[in-house]
C-alpha cells in the first residue's frame, strides 16, 4: 500500500476558496463512509455511533444525526459527548425543550468541558434565556481561552445590553485566535463605530470585506462609517 500527495497551487487567487470547499467536501464524505462502516461494524459502539453523529451535522444530516445520537445515549446514557452533540441537532430543528434538556444534562455529567458549556449556552440564547447564555459563554472561555466560537457568542450577546466594552474584549480576542473571522471583524467594526472609534471601525470594516468581498452588508457597513468619518 502506498500514499501519494499531490501539491497544488491555483493560478487565481479565488479558485482558492472552490479548492478548499471541494477538499473539505471530499474530506467529509470519506469521513461519513468511514463512520458508516465502524457502526456497521461494530453496532453497540456508542463512541461510532457519536462519530458519526457528527459528520453528519458536518453535512446537515440533522435527521440522520439525531438518530445516529438517540442510539448513541441508549446505549451509552452516561455520554456526555453525545447528549451536548444532540442538543445541538434537536435546537436546529427546532425542539427547543428537548434540546435544553440534553444540554443541562451533558453539563451536569462532565461540567467542566468548554464545548458542554458552549452548547448549553447556545440552546439558551435560542430559548430567550440570554442570562444564563452569558454564563454559559463566560463559563466556557474560562475553560478554554482559545474557544473562538464563545468568545463570539459571548460578544453577540454582550453589545446589545449595552457592555460594549465587553464585547469589543471578546471580539479582539476572537480575532487573536481566528484573524479571518469575518463576522467578528465586522461586529467589531460595529462595536467600534458605537464607541465613537471610527478610524479602528472603518480597519475592522475593511478587513471584514477583504475576507468577504461578495457580501453587500460588509459593503454597507464599510460605506456607512466612511461617511460617519469626521472630516
Amino acid at each position: 500500500m502506498g500514499a501519494l500527495w499531490l501539491e497544488i497551487l491555483p493560478r487565481r487567487r479565488e479558485d482558492v476558496a472552490v479548492l478548499m470547499r471541494d477538499y473539505t467536501e471530499r474530506s467529509l464524505r470519506a469521513d461519513i463512509a468511514g463512520g458508516e462502516m465502524q457502526v456497521d461494524a461494530s453496532p453497540g459502539d456508542a463512541l461510532a455511533h457519536n462519530f458519526l453523529a457528527t459528520k453528519y451535522l458536518q453535512a446537515g444530516r440533522v435527521n440522520d444525526a439525531t438518530a445516529q445520537l438517540e442510539l448513541a445515549i441508549r446505549l451509552k446514557p452516561d455520554d456526555a459527548e453525545a447528549h451536548s452533540n444532540l442538543a445541538s441537532a434537536l435546537q436546529v430543528q427546532g425542539r427547543l425543550p428537548d434540546a435544553v434538556q440534553h444540554a443541562r444534562e451533558a453539563a451536569r455529567l462532565k461540567p467542566d468541558d468548554d464545548r458542554v458549556r458552549f452548547n448549553l449556552g447556545n440552546a439558551m440564547s435560542a430559548t430567550g434565556n440570554i442570562d444564563q447564555a452569558i454564563r454559559e459563554f463566560s463559563r466556557a472561555v474560562e475553560l478554554n481561552p482559545e474557544n473562538v466560537d464563545a468568545h463570539f457568542n459571548l460578544a453577540m450577546l454582550l453589545g446589545p445590553r449595552n457592555r460594549i466594552d465587553e464585547a469589543i474584549v471578546h471580539l479582539r480576542r476572537a480575532l487573536a485566535i481566528d484573524p479571518r473571522h469575518a463576522d467578528a471583524h465586522r461586529n467589531l467594526a460595529v462595536a467600534l463605530g458605537f464607541k465613537g472609534r471610527i478610524d479602528e471601525a472603518i480597519a475592522e470594516a475593511r478587513e471584514a470585506l477583504k475576507l468577504q468581498p461578495d457580501s453587500a452588508e460588509a459593503l454597507q457597513q464599510l460605506n456607512l462609517l466612511l461617511k460617519a468619518r469626521p472630516r
